[in-house]
């Protein structure tokens, strides 16, 4: 089939022969077109990289993601954000100041061929650890008590040990008593790794 246009589009990638033809059926045969096709665009992230928030929105999260395939230099964003252009040859993009929980990265090519990948940071926890202190008496003498509430999201309480002013030993145990006046702090501890102090 002959057209009038020298334009074709949307061919698949292959090798293609063409004809020229004039209305007196003059024509001039040409053979090897390539097309070529880019290999798929696929991004993982390396596990090497991950550091997750550990303390809910310290937002000290990061990773970073390599690329391969498409046609560098690379595009990228994460999570709805504006581009950042890579520059040519780079196939290696650091994502920081991330909070736990799910992101999406989206990566477009020199093409504007793209994709997507999507990560989920572990969850961080909630500490939020607050002191209430009681003051009593005890066989005539003052006495006072020292107890710490954490946030309700934290549902296993053998995950959490305490210490006084942040120095070790921790105790598993929210209540202190008899601590010497004065002005302290009691540090909460997540097995995490996430760490907290109460207001003093």
């Amino acid at each position: 089939q002959f057209f009038s246009s020298n334009i074709f589009e949307n061919l698949a990638p292959g090798t293609y022969e063409f004809i020229a033809q004039d209305q007196n059926g003059c024509y001039v045969h040409g053979t090897g077109l390539l097309i070529q096709e880019p290999t798929p665009i696929i991004a993982t992230v390396d596990p090497a990289s991950v550091m997750p928030e550990m303390c809910f929105d310290e937002k000290d999260g990061a990773f970073s993601i390599d690329i391969t395939g498409g046609t560098s230099p690379y595009q990228v964003r994460i999570d709805g954000g504006a581009y950042v252009q890579g520059v040519a040859g780079q196939t290696r993009f650091d994502f920081t100041a991330l909070s736990g929980g799910n992101h999406v990265i989206d990566i477009r090519d020199a093409n504007s061929c793209s994709t997507d990948l999507e990560y989920a940071l572990p969850a961080s926890v909630k500490l939020d650890p607050k002191a209430v202190v009681d003051y009593g008496c005890d066989n005539n003498a003052p006495s006072h008590t020292v107890t710490v509430t954490i946030d309700a999201s934290i549902t296993n309480s053998a995950d959490v040990d305490y210490a006084l002013d942040g120095i070790a030993p921790y105790q598993a145990s929210n209540v202190f008593t008899n601590i010497a006046p004065g002005v302290h702090y009691i540090t909460a501890r997540h097995s995490n790794g996430c760490e907290m102090n109460t207001p003093t």
